[in-house]
């Protein structure tokens, strides 16, 4: 499909991610205040599957965007999704990172349904001060079919991440 096709703009592909966040403590006291804020969304860019076996989009936790099979990635803007940890009043040692993988997408609309499988954190595990703030990445990989069961448009979901620390 050459770039300059009318048919180009009808594959489009936009994927959007809403993070969900649950924090857990490994002590019973939790009265000081801690927090996780989203400070940059999982996005995939614009890419279009093409054959009839799909294949992957990955962005990998330092925001590099990769596709394997038949998936053709285009100029486009796209993200590792980035967090920030806030320690509240307490110093707080971050030792395990989980989430709720993998996922599926849905195509705005209708249509269509996309598996996400999200990647390890980096950092996975860290140390914050009181007061303090550690951001950290996530990235994941789309598993994309061919261009009949993922037909041109915007594909969105939730994922989860649960800090567990002391």
């Amino acid at each position: 499909m050459k770039k300059n096709d009318s048919r180009y703009f009808k594959w489009k592909h936009s994927v959007k991610l809403i993070c969900l966040i649950t924090i857990f403590a490994a002590c019973y006291n939790v009265s000081f205040a801690q927090s996780v804020t989203v400070d940059q969304d999982l996005t995939f860019g614009t890419f279009c599957p093409s054959g009839t076996s799909g294949g992957t989009v990955t962005i990998d936790e330092f925001g590099n965007r990769t596709s394997s099979g038949n998936v053709i990635l285009f100029s486009s803007t796209f993200s590792e999704a980035i967090f920030t940890f806030r320690a509240g009043n307490r110093n707080r040692t971050v030792y395990n990172i989980t989430t709720n993988s993998p996922r599926t997408l849905s195509r705005v609309g209708g249509g269509g349904t996309m598996k996400l499988t999200l990647g390890t954190p980096n950092p996975t595990n860290f140390y914050v001060r009181k007061n303090q703030t550690k951001s950290f990445s996530i990235g994941g990989t789309l598993t994309v079919g061919s261009i009949t069961a993922n037909p041109g448009g915007d594909y969105t979901g939730t994922f989860a991440l649960t800090f567990n620390y002391y």
